[in-house]
């Protein structure tokens, strides 16, 4: 993550956008991404590339994009995802 990213979430990361691309390698790897609204449209925050969807390896790469950011988002969008909602209510204690 860098500076300007973290900046981004800093000043936009109320509310933030997830979406994930499947199959993008011949491992069968998942481009995970984290996004915020501004000012001038969309802007990806963090983009990951992770094995698989299990609520585990989101759950890393939540928990990396926090303590790197400080990540305390208000609302997240993503889709109806079982692994993803997990993953959030585990990194983010949401209940």
């Amino acid at each position: 993550m860098t500076e300007f990213n973290s900046h981004f979430i800093q000043q936009y990361g109320s509310t933030i956008y997830v979406d994930a691309t499947n199959n993008i390698a011949c491992e069968n790897s998942i481009l995970f991404v984290v996004a915020v609204l501004t000012n001038c449209g969309y802007e990806p925050v963090m983009m990951s590339i992770v094995p698989s969807e299990t609520s585990v390896t989101i759950q890393t790469a939540w928990q990396h994009l926090k303590y790197r950011s400080g990540l305390l988002p208000k609302f997240i969008m993503m889709d109806d995802s079982v692994a993803y909602q997990k993953a959030v209510k585990t990194v983010f204690a949401v209940k």
